[in-house]
């Protein structure tokens, strides 16, 4: 019941990570999506925030009450990224949750963090990520081409994708050559 947009490849791998960002972001459950470039990590964010929009979501499905709508707060990592911009960023993604929680909107804050692999590790600047995703007061999602170590991994729900299968290959050539509906 997803909304994609036109000349976008119906994979298996985009079903994957759209329902787990789905699931993991209405229950508050953090996710990481871990896969190469190119298997639709970001895509699907992309496409769950446009769908994921409350009474006004562009499928009746999304329009239900517990459905809510995404409020992201996106990050996008970098070797340069600090300690201080995460805590940052999740201070800022809670304040803006507390204020929906008032004003009683069906919405859920939610941080994304692109390319998590990326900062340093010898810097140990992800490890403030432990106490967000032990007590989780808003939603959580990083996309990485990499494992991340287990003090993370362990904290969170680990989507894995692998070897593009020879099915979605042919729909991504079929996409791409106007003919979006190639089984």
């Amino acid at each position: 019941n997803i909304e994609l947009p036109i000349g976008v490849a119906d994979t298996q791998a985009l079903r994957e990570n759209l329902y787990a960002i789905i699931v993991c972001c209405m229950t508050r459950i953090p996710l990481i999506i871990i896969g190469p470039p190119g298997c639709s990590k970001t895509l699907s964010f992309k496409i769950a925030l446009a769908n994921l929009q409350g009474e006004v979501s562009p499928r009746q499905v999304f329009r239900h009450k517990i459905m809510k709508s995404l409020d992201p707060h996106i990050y996008q990592c970098s070797k340069h990224s600090t300690t201080e911009d995460i805590n940052t960023l999740f201070e800022k993604a809670t304040s803006r949750q507390e204020q929906i929680d008032i004003s009683k909107q069906s919405a859920v804050s939610v941080v994304f963090m692109d390319e998590a692999g990326l900062p340093e590790d010898n810097l140990q600047v992800l490890k403030v990520l432990h106490y967000h995703l032990d007590n989780p007061e808003v939603s959580f999602v990083a996309l990485t081409n990499t494992i991340l170590d287990a003090a993370k991994s362990n904290r969170a729900v680990c989507l894995f994708q692998v070897n593009t299968s020879d099915k979605d290959l042919q729909q991504l050539a079929g996409a791409l050559m106007g003919y979006p509906d190639v089984k």
